[in-house]
């Protein structure tokens, strides 16, 4: 009797301590892979993120009116290395093919399991019918457009805004033309700034016009007659609006990026996303698929694509691995602006919870603000966005932008055949026998200044030496 009553106490601790090992363990163990701001590493390896701050402090309003619910299960073991490997598995869930006694499924209760982060569009219909259910975690509705840098740079801006403007410039010479026939008609009979003859009449009426269309107004030709200067006070003001039609024109091209679109580009975006949906469906773009958003940075980088596509929240947490290659990079890239597109950030859970996880998710309802606001508000970053790129260093704006290297080229040769044209010019009127290498030297003093130095110290002390004799001789002369 005794035995058995030993034997009875021996079982009930166990149990109680079973009970209670029950009670320490977490909850929900999920397998996730790792993707910034939701679920990551940090520097000290430990694993952080929204999705893990709204279970942390779900468990912190919870556990009180509900007892000990345990946590959100984060082991390293059950993180996938990659997001391909993460699709596999929702694929295999969805085809029923999946082993949940095996792999980074071992060990875990299926009423445990947690899948996330999804960052594409399921069916929530057809997986319930498979013994899962969907809940949306977070939420953005802006996409980051990344582009290479030397598409904001000052020169591709001043360049945007020359073709912007064409229809003004089009429309101006156009005017002028109109203008300056009128003008010559009114003062050629007048004025002999306007020559009667058309051609030549014209040509200094066209170039009256053009100088007081653009404010700046010579005044080495005016209309005289009456009729002529009431129409002239006309183009001029006419001239104003033009002008600032072309100056508000040349400052939105150089100061928005409004023109930098997707429609009909070649864009890299996260393969069977949210945003590959919304590039291809809602801008039109040309989709580029790509394995990851690091794949989509380096797309984007390398030139294989016109730009790149990416969720505002992570964007702005892969910001900064950007500025840092553009240190180290031949093609700098940049975020440009943002464009609307909802995104969803879900988990996946299986239906068939107990009561305890079923009051535990909704506690967390009852205290949404302070459990999924607040764990998005402290992971969300500023979004940087760089409508121009100026360069401060000359070097490397010449290194990297083909355009200003042709424009220096093309300067530096337009100097040397213009300086060689006077040089032989200059050597062709020399009168005297000509000695080369010091004609050569005299002409490199001059042109580095040294020379005009010399001659103005020797008309100095000419003008010196003769107003000294002049001063001598006039007492004399007296």
């Amino acid at each position: 009797m005794q035995l058995i009553t030993l034997a009875i106490t021996i079982a009930s601790v166990h149990l109680a301590s079973t009970t209670e090992l029950v009670h320490e363990q977490n909850m929900f163990e999920t397998v996730f892979w790792e993707l910034k701001p939701f679920l990551f590493r940090d520097q000290h390896g430990n694993l952080t993120g929204i999705f893990k701050s709204i279970f942390d402090r779900g468990h912190a309003f919870c556990q009180n009116s509900s007892g000990n619910l345990g946590g959100l299960g984060l082991d390293i073991e059950r993180r996938l290395p990659s997001r391909s490997e993460f699709s596999k598995i929702i694929q295999c869930i969805g085809n029923d093919t999946v082993d949940f006694n095996d792999g980074v499924f071992k060990g875990i209760n299926r009423t445990q399991l947690i899948l996330g982060p999804i960052v594409r569009p399921l069916d929530p219909l057809f997986y319930g019918k498979k013994g899962f259910q969907i809940f949306q975690i977070a939420y953005s509705h802006e996409l980051a457009i990344i582009v290479p840098r030397y598409r904001i740079t000052l020169i591709s801006k001043i360049i945007h805004g020359i073709t912007e403007s064409r229809s003004i410039l089009l429309i101006s010479v156009f005017a002028s033309f109109i203008c300056c026939v009128a003008i010559w008609f009114f003062e050629r009979t007048l004025n002999p700034d306007f020559p009667n003859s058309f051609a030549r009449g014209c040509g200094s009426a066209f170039w009256w016009s053009m100088a007081s269309m653009t404010t700046v107004g010579y005044g080495d030709l005016v209309p005289k007659s009456p009729i002529g200067r009431l129409f002239a006070l006309c183009w001029i003001f006419f001239g104003v609006l033009l002008g600032c039609l072309m100056t508000t024109t040349m400052t939105d091209a150089v100061n928005s990026v409004d023109h930098i679109s997707i429609e009909n580009q070649r864009v890299a975006v996260l393969e069977n996303s949210y945003e590959s949906k919304i590039a291809g469906k809602d801008y039109k773009a040309n989709v580029v698929p790509a394995k990851s958003y690091e794949e989509v940075i380096d797309m984007v980088r390398s030139g294989a694509v016109d730009a790149g596509v990416m969720v505002e929240m992570v964007a702005s947490w892969m910001q900064e691995k950007m500025h840092h290659d553009n240190k180290v990079s031949d093609r700098p890239i940049v975020i440009v602006k943002t464009i609307y597109g909802p995104i969803h950030f879900m988990i996946m859970m299986s239906k068939k919870v107990d009561k305890e996880q079923k009051e535990f998710i909704n506690c967390m309802s009852k205290y949404a603000d302070e459990v999924y606001s607040y764990s998005r508000d402290i992971f969300n970053k500023y979004l940087f966005q760089q409508p121009i790129h100026i360069e401060n260093n000359l070097w490397t704006l010449f290194h990297h932008d083909m355009r200003f290297r042709i424009i220096v080229i093309v300067v530096f040769l337009i100097m040397v055949v213009g300086l060689s044209y006077d040089f032989f010019n200059w050597l062709r009127s020399e009168k005297q026998e000509i000695n080369m290498v010091e004609t050569v030297k005299n002409y490199m003093g001059w042109f580095f200044g040294r020379q005009a130095l010399l001659d103005e110290k020797k008309e100095f002390i000419s003008k010196a030496l003769l107003s000294a004799q002049a001063s001598v001789a006039s007492p004399i002369t007296r």
